[in-house]
């Protein structure tokens, strides 16, 4: 799916979607403290996300930080862009249009690391 589609979605998708309540129990903590960021606690929130709203209530735990979520059919079209949602509102970050890149989807452990960047910034 063409990048331009996925931020549209993700455009229109932003004024009906609030993600903030659905992280309610993970989001205890935060990620980053005194601006290092905590990639364990990150991964754990991340892994939460995609088991709740993907593996049907699973807590993620069992998903392999390597596992090819997009190539098993874990995060689609729509997937990527409640997942982009996710992140934005949940980590206070902009994924621009430019960095929409399937890499940076294809597994937990790429979330993780880009996610983990954006927020070092």
């Amino acid at each position: 799916m063409a990048v331009s589609v996925v931020r549209e979605r993700v455009d229109a998708a932003r004024g009906a979607c609030d993600r903030r309540s659905a992280m309610r129990d993970v989001r205890g903590s935060r990620p980053v403290v005194n601006d290092v960021v905590d990639v364990e606690l990150l991964c754990a929130q991340i892994r939460d996300f995609i088991g709740q709203n993907f593996l049907f209530g699973d807590d993620g735990s069992s998903l392999d930080d390597a596992a090819p979520l997009i190539e098993q059919g874990i995060l689609d079209a729509t997937g990527v862009v409640e997942m982009v949602l996710f992140l934005e509102e949940t980590y206070g970050i902009t994924i621009p249009e430019s960095e929409l890149q399937p890499e940076h989807f294809e597994t937990v452990g790429a979330i993780v690391e880009y996610v983990a960047g954006k927020l070092a910034e």
